[in-house]
Protein backbone atom coordinates (compact mmCIF):
# COMPACT_ATOMS: atom_id res chain seq x y z
CA UNK A 1 0.00 0.00 0.00
CA UNK A 2 1.02 3.35 -0.79
CA UNK A 3 0.07 6.82 0.85
CA UNK A 4 0.51 10.35 -0.79
CA UNK A 5 -0.12 13.39 0.89
CA UNK A 6 -0.97 16.19 -1.62
CA UNK A 7 0.65 19.32 0.44
CA UNK A 8 0.57 23.08 0.12
CA UNK A 9 1.07 25.93 3.02
CA UNK A 10 -1.97 27.81 1.77
CA UNK A 11 -5.27 26.58 0.10
CA UNK A 12 -6.23 28.22 -3.53
CA UNK A 13 -3.55 26.80 -5.46
CA UNK A 14 -5.64 23.36 -6.44
CA UNK A 15 -4.70 20.90 -4.43
CA UNK A 16 -8.17 19.23 -3.88
CA UNK A 17 -8.02 19.33 -7.75
CA UNK A 18 -4.51 17.07 -7.79
CA UNK A 19 -5.58 14.31 -5.28
CA UNK A 20 -8.93 14.12 -7.25
CA UNK A 21 -6.64 13.62 -9.97
CA UNK A 22 -4.31 11.24 -8.97
CA UNK A 23 -7.09 9.39 -7.30
CA UNK A 24 -9.45 9.02 -10.24
CA UNK A 25 -6.33 8.20 -12.72
CA UNK A 26 -5.07 5.30 -10.25
CA UNK A 27 -8.58 3.65 -10.33
CA UNK A 28 -9.27 4.80 -13.40
CA UNK A 29 -5.56 1.99 -14.06
CA UNK A 30 -7.37 -0.53 -12.37
CA UNK A 31 -5.51 0.23 -9.13
CA UNK A 32 -7.90 -0.16 -5.14
CA UNK A 33 -7.91 3.58 -4.57
CA UNK A 34 -8.87 5.41 -1.16
CA UNK A 35 -9.52 9.35 -1.18
CA UNK A 36 -9.68 10.87 1.95
CA UNK A 37 -10.51 14.76 2.48
CA UNK A 38 -8.17 15.96 5.43
CA UNK A 39 -8.91 19.28 4.79
CA UNK A 40 -11.46 19.88 7.61
CA UNK A 41 -11.70 23.55 6.65
CA UNK A 42 -12.07 23.55 3.15
CA UNK A 43 -13.81 19.96 2.68
CA UNK A 44 -13.44 20.19 -1.80
CA UNK A 45 -13.45 16.64 -2.42
CA UNK A 46 -16.91 16.39 -1.61
CA UNK A 47 -17.83 18.72 -4.55
CA UNK A 48 -15.73 17.57 -6.88
CA UNK A 49 -17.05 14.11 -5.86
CA UNK A 50 -20.67 14.69 -4.77
CA UNK A 51 -22.87 12.64 -3.33
CA UNK A 52 -27.24 12.68 -3.55
CA UNK A 53 -27.65 12.71 0.56
CA UNK A 54 -25.39 13.25 3.32
CA UNK A 55 -24.19 10.34 5.02
CA UNK A 56 -25.79 9.22 8.56
CA UNK A 57 -21.90 7.88 9.70
CA UNK A 58 -18.17 8.19 8.93
CA UNK A 59 -17.71 5.67 6.03
CA UNK A 60 -16.50 5.21 2.77
CA UNK A 61 -18.44 6.28 -0.27
CA UNK A 62 -17.70 4.29 -3.87
CA UNK A 63 -17.47 6.70 -6.90
CA UNK A 64 -16.36 4.02 -9.43
CA UNK A 65 -15.18 0.38 -9.53
CA UNK A 66 -11.70 1.35 -7.45
CA UNK A 67 -12.33 4.49 -6.16
CA UNK A 68 -14.07 5.04 -2.37
CA UNK A 69 -14.31 8.13 -1.21
CA UNK A 70 -14.65 9.54 2.21
CA UNK A 71 -15.21 14.28 3.09
CA UNK A 72 -16.65 16.07 6.06
CA UNK A 73 -18.79 17.78 3.50
CA UNK A 74 -20.42 14.08 3.05
CA UNK A 75 -21.48 14.04 6.62
CA UNK A 76 -22.37 17.76 7.34
CA UNK A 77 -22.33 21.75 6.11
CA UNK A 78 -20.04 24.21 7.00
CA UNK A 79 -19.43 23.59 10.91
CA UNK A 80 -16.39 24.39 12.98
CA UNK A 81 -14.64 20.99 13.79
CA UNK A 82 -12.06 20.90 16.32
CA UNK A 83 -8.39 19.18 14.62
CA UNK A 84 -8.49 16.61 17.55
CA UNK A 85 -12.17 15.26 17.05
CA UNK A 86 -11.30 15.73 13.25
CA UNK A 87 -7.92 13.13 13.71
CA UNK A 88 -10.28 10.85 15.83
CA UNK A 89 -12.77 10.29 13.04
CA UNK A 90 -10.08 9.44 10.43
CA UNK A 91 -8.82 7.20 13.44
CA UNK A 92 -12.40 5.97 13.51
CA UNK A 93 -12.59 6.05 9.00
CA UNK A 94 -9.72 4.15 8.46
CA UNK A 95 -10.17 0.92 11.27
CA UNK A 96 -13.60 0.70 10.39
CA UNK A 97 -12.98 0.74 6.73
CA UNK A 98 -9.84 -2.04 6.58
CA UNK A 99 -7.93 -0.07 4.17
CA UNK A 100 -5.21 -2.93 4.86
CA UNK A 101 -5.79 -4.24 0.92
CA UNK A 102 -5.80 -1.12 -0.38
CA UNK A 103 -3.28 -0.27 -3.36
CA UNK A 104 -3.20 3.67 -2.94
CA UNK A 105 -4.50 6.22 0.00
CA UNK A 106 -4.53 9.22 -1.49
CA UNK A 107 -4.62 12.37 1.39
CA UNK A 108 -6.29 15.90 0.66
CA UNK A 109 -4.47 17.46 3.07
CA UNK A 110 -5.26 20.81 4.97
CA UNK A 111 -3.11 23.65 4.23
CA UNK A 112 0.33 24.28 6.14
CA UNK A 113 1.56 22.29 9.49
CA UNK A 114 -1.86 22.02 11.59
CA UNK A 115 -2.55 19.37 14.00
CA UNK A 116 -4.46 16.96 11.45
CA UNK A 117 -0.95 17.05 8.78
CA UNK A 118 1.38 16.40 11.85
CA UNK A 119 -0.76 13.24 13.07
CA UNK A 120 -1.22 12.16 9.54
CA UNK A 121 2.71 12.56 8.91
CA UNK A 122 2.90 10.23 11.04
CA UNK A 123 2.12 7.59 8.62
CA UNK A 124 5.05 6.16 6.12
CA UNK A 125 4.32 7.94 3.11
CA UNK A 126 5.16 10.37 0.53
CA UNK A 127 4.31 13.76 -0.77
CA UNK A 128 3.14 16.04 -3.52
CA UNK A 129 3.30 19.55 -2.97
CA UNK A 130 0.92 21.94 -4.87
CA UNK A 131 2.61 25.29 -5.80
CA UNK A 132 1.71 28.20 -8.31
CA UNK A 133 4.92 30.29 -9.92
CA UNK A 134 4.68 33.53 -8.05
CA UNK A 135 4.27 31.74 -4.75
CA UNK A 136 7.47 30.09 -4.34
CA UNK A 137 8.37 31.02 -1.04
CA UNK A 138 4.83 28.91 0.47
CA UNK A 139 6.78 26.51 -1.92
CA UNK A 140 9.70 26.89 0.12
CA UNK A 141 8.22 26.93 3.68
CA UNK A 142 6.16 24.08 2.90
CA UNK A 143 9.54 21.91 1.75
CA UNK A 144 10.35 22.71 5.11
CA UNK A 145 7.64 21.64 7.13
CA UNK A 146 8.20 18.08 5.21
CA UNK A 147 11.94 18.05 5.96
CA UNK A 148 10.82 18.75 10.00
CA UNK A 149 8.79 15.57 9.63
CA UNK A 150 10.46 13.40 7.48
CA UNK A 151 8.27 13.17 5.20
CA UNK A 152 9.68 12.54 1.59
CA UNK A 153 8.18 14.96 -1.16
CA UNK A 154 8.24 12.90 -4.65
CA UNK A 155 7.70 15.57 -6.95
CA UNK A 156 6.52 19.17 -7.10
CA UNK A 157 3.54 20.30 -9.25
CA UNK A 158 3.64 23.61 -10.81
CA UNK A 159 -0.12 24.81 -10.76
CA UNK A 160 -1.50 27.52 -13.03
CA UNK A 161 1.92 27.63 -14.78
CA UNK A 162 -0.05 29.72 -17.35
CA UNK A 163 -2.93 30.07 -19.23
CA UNK A 164 -4.24 28.70 -22.57
CA UNK A 165 -6.32 30.66 -24.49
CA UNK A 166 -10.02 29.43 -25.57
CA UNK A 167 -10.61 30.44 -29.16
CA UNK A 168 -6.84 30.77 -30.37
CA UNK A 169 -5.44 27.49 -27.86
CA UNK A 170 -2.37 30.31 -27.30
CA UNK A 171 -0.33 29.20 -24.34
CA UNK A 172 0.62 32.24 -22.33
CA UNK A 173 3.08 30.86 -19.49
CA UNK A 174 4.52 32.22 -16.66
CA UNK A 175 7.81 32.08 -15.56
CA UNK A 176 9.79 32.10 -12.70
CA UNK A 177 13.21 31.21 -11.97
CA UNK A 178 12.83 31.31 -8.24
CA UNK A 179 9.84 28.88 -8.55
CA UNK A 180 12.59 26.72 -10.05
CA UNK A 181 15.18 27.38 -7.87
CA UNK A 182 13.64 26.24 -4.45
CA UNK A 183 12.87 22.87 -6.20
CA UNK A 184 16.74 22.30 -7.35
CA UNK A 185 17.77 23.84 -3.90
CA UNK A 186 15.59 20.65 -1.83
CA UNK A 187 16.39 17.97 -4.55
CA UNK A 188 12.83 17.78 -5.37
CA UNK A 189 11.44 17.38 -9.19
CA UNK A 190 8.76 19.75 -10.65
CA UNK A 191 6.54 16.36 -12.10
CA UNK A 192 4.05 19.22 -14.48
CA UNK A 193 3.17 22.05 -15.00
CA UNK A 194 -0.45 22.92 -15.35
CA UNK A 195 -2.24 25.89 -16.80
CA UNK A 196 -5.48 27.31 -16.81
CA UNK A 197 -7.62 25.59 -19.22
CA UNK A 198 -11.12 24.84 -20.99
CA UNK A 199 -9.90 21.47 -20.50
CA UNK A 200 -9.33 21.47 -17.00
CA UNK A 201 -12.61 23.73 -15.84
CA UNK A 202 -14.62 20.82 -16.98
CA UNK A 203 -12.49 18.17 -16.08
CA UNK A 204 -13.20 19.29 -12.13
CA UNK A 205 -16.83 20.74 -12.84
CA UNK A 206 -17.93 16.97 -14.20
CA UNK A 207 -15.67 15.00 -11.20
CA UNK A 208 -13.33 13.85 -14.14
CA UNK A 209 -16.28 12.28 -16.23
CA UNK A 210 -16.46 14.59 -18.80
CA UNK A 211 -12.91 14.38 -19.95
CA UNK A 212 -10.77 11.42 -19.57
CA UNK A 213 -8.37 11.44 -17.11
CA UNK A 214 -5.85 9.07 -18.79
CA UNK A 215 -5.44 11.07 -21.78
CA UNK A 216 -3.54 13.67 -19.80
CA UNK A 217 -0.22 13.40 -19.12
CA UNK A 218 -0.21 15.01 -16.02
CA UNK A 219 -1.15 13.05 -13.49
CA UNK A 220 0.29 10.29 -15.43
CA UNK A 221 3.55 11.56 -14.56
CA UNK A 222 3.12 12.16 -10.89
CA UNK A 223 2.19 9.04 -10.00
CA UNK A 224 6.12 7.77 -12.15
CA UNK A 225 7.57 9.71 -9.49
CA UNK A 226 5.11 9.07 -6.44
CA UNK A 227 6.10 5.13 -7.06
CA UNK A 228 9.93 5.55 -7.54
CA UNK A 229 9.78 7.36 -3.92
CA UNK A 230 10.07 5.71 -0.67
CA UNK A 231 8.89 6.85 2.80
CA UNK A 232 11.73 8.26 4.28
CA UNK A 233 12.87 6.02 7.56
CA UNK A 234 11.19 7.77 11.13
CA UNK A 235 13.78 8.10 14.11
CA UNK A 236 13.01 5.10 16.31
CA UNK A 237 13.81 7.05 19.57
CA UNK A 238 13.05 4.10 21.89
CA UNK A 239 17.18 3.29 22.37
CA UNK A 240 17.89 7.32 22.04
CA UNK A 241 16.18 8.02 25.40
CA UNK A 242 18.62 6.90 27.51
CA UNK A 243 21.15 7.69 25.67
CA UNK A 244 20.22 11.60 25.68
CA UNK A 245 19.50 11.46 29.31
CA UNK A 246 22.99 10.19 30.24
CA UNK A 247 25.12 11.73 27.89
CA UNK A 248 22.94 15.45 28.07
CA UNK A 249 24.10 17.25 31.91
CA UNK A 250 27.46 16.15 31.09
CA UNK A 251 27.11 18.28 27.71
CA UNK A 252 25.42 21.36 28.55
CA UNK A 253 27.72 21.31 31.27
CA UNK A 254 30.70 21.32 29.16
CA UNK A 255 29.16 23.64 26.65
CA UNK A 256 28.32 26.21 29.45
CA UNK A 257 32.01 25.64 30.57
CA UNK A 258 33.29 26.54 26.87
CA UNK A 259 31.11 29.48 26.84
CA UNK A 260 32.16 31.09 30.38
CA UNK A 261 35.56 30.54 28.72
CA UNK A 262 35.08 32.27 25.61
CA UNK A 263 33.04 34.93 27.71
CA UNK A 264 30.41 35.09 24.82
CA UNK A 265 28.00 37.83 25.41
CA UNK A 266 24.78 35.93 24.77
CA UNK A 267 22.35 39.33 25.08
CA UNK A 268 20.28 37.06 27.84
CA UNK A 269 21.26 39.30 31.19
CA UNK A 270 19.23 39.30 34.11
CA UNK A 271 16.64 36.85 33.26
CA UNK A 272 16.73 33.20 35.10
CA UNK A 273 15.96 30.17 32.29
CA UNK A 274 14.83 26.46 32.29
CA UNK A 275 16.07 24.33 29.76
CA UNK A 276 13.03 21.64 29.80
CA UNK A 277 13.28 18.68 27.27
CA UNK A 278 9.96 16.63 26.85
CA UNK A 279 9.65 13.05 25.66
CA UNK A 280 6.20 11.99 24.53
CA UNK A 281 4.88 15.16 26.87
CA UNK A 282 6.75 14.35 30.06
CA UNK A 283 10.04 15.95 31.33
CA UNK A 284 12.75 13.96 30.93
CA UNK A 285 15.58 16.50 31.62
CA UNK A 286 15.77 20.37 32.86
CA UNK A 287 18.27 22.41 33.23
CA UNK A 288 18.29 26.10 35.29
CA UNK A 289 20.64 29.16 34.39
CA UNK A 290 21.46 32.66 33.80
CA UNK A 291 23.61 34.99 32.45
CA UNK A 292 25.59 37.12 34.57
CA UNK A 293 26.21 40.26 32.12
CA UNK A 294 28.72 41.71 34.31
CA UNK A 295 30.53 38.22 35.02
CA UNK A 296 30.04 37.19 31.30
CA UNK A 297 29.49 33.73 32.18
CA UNK A 298 26.57 31.43 32.97
CA UNK A 299 25.72 30.24 36.28
CA UNK A 300 23.78 27.61 36.79
CA UNK A 301 21.05 27.24 39.64
CA UNK A 302 20.75 24.15 41.69
CA UNK A 303 17.70 25.65 43.62
CA UNK A 304 14.86 24.37 42.28
CA UNK A 305 12.60 27.58 43.85
CA UNK A 306 14.30 30.04 41.95
CA UNK A 307 11.23 31.81 40.47
CA UNK A 308 11.61 30.96 36.18
CA UNK A 309 11.64 34.17 34.18
CA UNK A 310 11.99 32.10 30.88
CA UNK A 311 11.35 28.69 29.87
CA UNK A 312 12.60 26.93 27.11
CA UNK A 313 10.86 23.90 25.56
CA UNK A 314 12.05 21.04 23.36
CA UNK A 315 10.40 17.94 22.41
CA UNK A 316 13.59 15.43 22.27
CA UNK A 317 12.41 14.36 18.76
CA UNK A 318 13.34 17.91 17.40
CA UNK A 319 16.27 18.03 19.26
CA UNK A 320 17.60 15.03 17.93
CA UNK A 321 16.67 16.13 14.23
CA UNK A 322 18.69 19.51 14.97
CA UNK A 323 21.80 17.27 16.02
CA UNK A 324 21.77 15.05 12.92
CA UNK A 325 21.45 18.53 10.60
CA UNK A 326 18.11 17.80 9.54
CA UNK A 327 16.74 20.96 10.69
CA UNK A 328 18.47 23.88 12.39
CA UNK A 329 17.94 25.89 15.68
CA UNK A 330 16.34 28.78 13.93
CA UNK A 331 13.85 26.93 11.84
CA UNK A 332 12.73 24.78 14.78
CA UNK A 333 11.54 27.95 16.58
CA UNK A 334 9.84 29.31 13.76
CA UNK A 335 8.10 26.19 13.04
CA UNK A 336 6.91 26.30 16.87
CA UNK A 337 8.97 22.95 17.73
CA UNK A 338 10.71 24.97 20.14
CA UNK A 339 8.70 27.37 22.11
CA UNK A 340 9.45 29.41 25.27
CA UNK A 341 7.10 30.94 27.81
CA UNK A 342 8.60 34.55 29.19
CA UNK A 343 11.67 35.65 26.87
CA UNK A 344 11.25 35.56 23.63
CA UNK A 345 13.47 32.55 22.13
CA UNK A 346 15.32 34.92 19.63
CA UNK A 347 17.14 35.79 23.18
CA UNK A 348 18.59 32.86 24.07
CA UNK A 349 18.87 31.32 20.37
CA UNK A 350 22.73 31.84 21.12
CA UNK A 351 22.87 29.37 23.94
CA UNK A 352 20.78 27.06 22.14
CA UNK A 353 22.87 26.83 18.89
CA UNK A 354 26.14 26.64 21.00
CA UNK A 355 24.93 23.26 22.67
CA UNK A 356 23.23 21.96 19.90
CA UNK A 357 26.95 22.23 18.11
CA UNK A 358 28.09 20.58 20.87
CA UNK A 359 26.02 17.63 21.29
CA UNK A 360 26.50 16.84 17.52
CA UNK A 361 30.06 16.60 18.49
CA UNK A 362 29.55 14.13 21.49
CA UNK A 363 26.76 12.00 20.31
CA UNK A 364 25.56 12.21 16.93
CA UNK A 365 27.06 8.84 16.34
CA UNK A 366 25.97 7.69 18.96
CA UNK A 367 22.15 8.40 18.13
CA UNK A 368 22.58 7.57 14.75
CA UNK A 369 24.20 3.79 15.82
CA UNK A 370 21.03 3.44 17.73
CA UNK A 371 18.64 4.92 14.90
CA UNK A 372 20.30 2.23 12.50
CA UNK A 373 21.55 5.39 10.60
CA UNK A 374 24.77 4.59 9.98
CA UNK A 375 23.82 1.54 8.03
CA UNK A 376 24.62 2.20 4.13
Amino acid sequence: MKIVFVTSLKGGVGKSFIASGIAKYLSKKGFSTVLIDADVDSPNISEIFPIEKKLDDIQLVQIDDNLYCFSFGYLFDAVSMSSRQYVNMIKDLLHLADVSDVDYIIFDMPAGASDIAKFLFNYPGVAVTVGIPDRWKDLERMLTILNIHQVACACVVENFSGVICSNCGYYNEYDDENFVKVCEKFKVPIACKIPISDDIKLMVESGFEAVDVEEFDYFKKIVEYVDKTEPMKKLDLSDIVEVVRKKLPKIVAKTIKEINKRKLDLGIGGTINELIILHDGKVILSFVFEYDPEQRKIIVHRDANKKIDCRIFVELETLIKIILGYINVETAYLMGQIYTEGVVMKKVIKLFRKLSDQMRCEISQIIKQCAGLDKK
